[in-house]
């Protein structure tokens, strides 16, 4: 079961002028990633540069286990601009990266391709494609933080957490004693 009981705030490349524009969610739970599941490293891991890049960044691109899957999208109700509207699109997940900095894992990048099923279960593109980024903002493993963006290559900021050197300083040793 899909919970979204904290959604902080949402999507904002197409805003209404009525609406405030959004685009990063947060669900308390963690994200499905899309495609993530049954996954598999594409090509090897490699340094990921792009424009204003201040910190190191790998980058694995991933075969998508789950070609199809979908993707939460939130907009503004043009008429009702108070009012939300969320539901589950279904994407073909047409590319999937991991992005890690100094070893820790940080985000993955997806990108969607909108579409659905015809009457015979044949796949039909719709012609709009998301560009996400879906991150863990603990440091905990639990990908909370989804962020649309329309920037591509992805521009992934580090979080605070995996800017932390977790090794002691010389001379420190990291075994604990009773």
């Amino acid at each position: 079961m899909r919970r979204l009981l904290v959604i902080l705030l949402v999507l904002g490349t197409a805003c209404i002028a009525e609406c405030q524009c959004f685009n990063t969610v947060v669900n308390r739970y963690g994200w499905k990633i899309p495609g993530l599941e049954g996954s598999k490293p594409e090509k090897p891991t490699y340094d990921y540069k792009y424009p204003g890049q201040q910190v190191s960044v790998s980058a694995t691109e991933i075969s998508p286990g789950n070609e199809f899957d979908s993707l939460p999208i939130l907009r503004c109700v043009p008429a009702e601009p108070e009012k939300l509207n969320l539901w589950f699109q279904s994407v073909r997940v047409e590319n999937l990266w991991r992005f890690e900095h100094g070893g820790k894992l940080f985000a993955y990048g997806v990108n969607g391709g909108w579409g659905g099923r015809d009457s015979n279960g044949k796949w039909t593109d719709i012609g709009e494609a998301s560009l996400v980024l879906f991150y863990d903002d603990k440091g905990d493993g639990k990908f909370r933080v989804m962020q649309y963006t329309t920037v591509y290559p992805f521009a992934p900021v580090v979080p605070a957490w995996a800017l932390k050197n977790d090794s002691p300083p010389a001379g420190q040793s990291t075994s604990h004693k009773n």
